[in-house]
């Protein structure tokens, strides 16, 4: 590309010569020609792309199949720490973002830990959002997240879905 631009400049302070018709020939024609055709492969496959991420996510069910009869208790199954993280961006996306932060906010993860440990107790789990006891609170959700995170990492619960993006539930950790 940067060969043609100077051979495109070259030509353009080199003086310009008549052809026999009349016509002159401009350099930087080719160039031209050559956005042009980028710009509708580019436009195309933007539209391509779009319509990519419209079918993405459609399956069409079939008249004949038939419901399963689920147990909800059988639909919930064990996720990851990333599942986890995604939760905790939509929660954070809901806070706005000129929000004063008060630093003196008396949340602390340990209290968030014994919280978490007192629902278990007594209903034997619980839901993410159940620890969220301020929900425009940006400590009160961090150390909610953080207090989960620390209680995965120490075996404490195990945290399971029942579908992408959905509520976690929290249980105790039968394993320890």
């Amino acid at each position: 590309m940067a060969a043609m631009l100077l051979l495109i400049k070259s030509r353009t302070l080199l003086p310009v010569e008549v052809e026999d018709d009349g016509e002159l020939t401009d350099p930087r024609q080719y160039l031209v020609e050559r956005l042009i055709e980028y710009q509708k492969f580019k436009k195309l496959t933007d539209l391509m792309e779009e319509k990519e991420k419209e079918a993405e996510w459609m399956v069409e069910r079939r008249k004949l199949q038939h419901n399963l009869p689920f147990n909800e208790a059988e639909l919930w199954e064990k996720i990851d720490i990333w599942s986890l993280m995604r939760t905790f961006a939509a929660l954070m996306r809901n806070i706005p973002g000129e929000q004063i932060f008060d630093l003196y906010e008396e949340v602390t993860v340990n209290e968030k830990i014994t919280l978490l440990s007192e629902l278990l107790e007594n209903k034997g789990e619980c839901r993410f959002t159940e620890l969220i006891i301020h929900s425009h609170s940006v400590m009160d959700i961090v150390c909610a997240f953080l207090a989960i995170l620390e209680a995965v990492k120490i075996r404490m619960i195990i945290i399971l879905q029942n579908r992408m993006f959905g509520d976690i539930l929290i249980k105790r950790c039968m394993e320890r």
